[in-house]
């Protein structure tokens, strides 16, 4: 039976179950359930993204069968199966995801969802193409930093991507002038922002990449809290005294970090894993633990 038909079957026994129950038993009518799982959907993303959870976005049911009856619902259903590749730290997959997205919406006035909830679903995928590009090192980060840095929500996070883009660059001095900026905004108490305290990951990634030693110190009592709140953030302290220990000439203090902060993680259940591995890679050949460098590269 071909994939539409066996929809329109599944639409069709599922609206005669509805018609046949008790109406005090009823649920939700068919197509009110399935737009209702959709907005929950597209909430539990926006809310949730920054735990990092791959596991939990794995368990979200699937909106990919339906994704042929309305533009939403296959939005909806690409951004769910973009975010488990993103946490999955599966990065060049996630870019790709969120790059059709971003087309699909800036090429449709209405995909049925509302103009103010389009909005902001066009928003959080510009944020995320924005941080992707800017740990990546790609020039378009800048466009969509522009592009976020008069919104509201989305303020101090542009800042805060403007002065990583800075770091990775080497300046400095445009670094500490982002850094400076993004306090402001936030002291002027600027809305709630969107994706709160994902931030400080993609710092920390950064300090760590150009040995800037007194920054990535100043990121882990932000680390820190991450992971009070989402279970999968617990290594990223160690993963920052780890490179600390290496920058300042003790990579055989850092060794046991790393591996305390794998041990938090599993091999694609979360973005942090990859870096974790490359620190601990990175820390041992610094130790002249060479053969283990390479022997714990091949597990990997």
């Amino acid at each position: 039976v071909p994939h539409g038909r066996r929809v329109q079957l599944a639409l069709e026994r599922a609206a005669e179950r509805y018609a046949r129950t008790l109406e005090s038993d009823r649920g939700l009518p068919v197509s009110e359930a399935i737009r209702a799982l959709a907005q929950a959907t597209s909430g539990i993303i926006g809310m949730l993204i920054v735990s990092a959870d791959h596991a939990f976005f794995s368990s979200l049911p699937s909106l990919a069968p339906y994704s042929g009856l309305s533009p939403a619902l296959a939005i909806v259903a690409r951004n769910l199966h973009t975010a488990c590749d993103l946490v999955a730290g599966r990065t060049a997959q996630a870019r790709a995801g969120y790059l059709d997205i971003l087309a699909q919406l800036t090429g449709s006035s209405d995909i049925g969802v509302g103009l103010s909830v389009q909005r902001y679903i066009e928003l959080s995928i510009t944020y995320a193409l924005a941080m992707l590009e800017t740990l990546a090192g790609l020039s378009t980060a800048e466009a969509r930093i522009d592009r976020l840095e008069g919104e509201p929500f989305f303020e101090v996070a542009a800042w805060h991507l403007r002065m990583a883009r800075a770091l990775r660059d080497g300046d400095i001095a445009t670094a500490e002038l982002c850094e400076r900026k993004a306090e402001l905004v936030r002291i002027r108490n600027p809305p709630t922002q969107f994706f709160a305290g994902a931030d400080v990951w993609y710092e920390a990634a950064a300090h760590a990449a150009v040995g800037d030693v007194a920054r990535l110190h100043r990121t882990i009592d932000r680390l820190e809290h991450m992971a009070l709140r989402y279970p999968r953030w617990q290594g990223t302290p160690l993963y920052a005294r780890g490179h600390i220990a290496r920058l300042r000439g003790d990579p055989a203090m850092a060794v046991p970090l790393f591996e305390a902060a794998l041990r938090t993680v599993q091999p694609g259940g979360t973005a942090f894993w990859l870096r974790f591995a490359c620190g601990h890679l990175l820390a041992l050949a610094e130790c002249g633990r060479v053969e283990d460098a390479r022997a714990y590269g091949v597990t990997y």
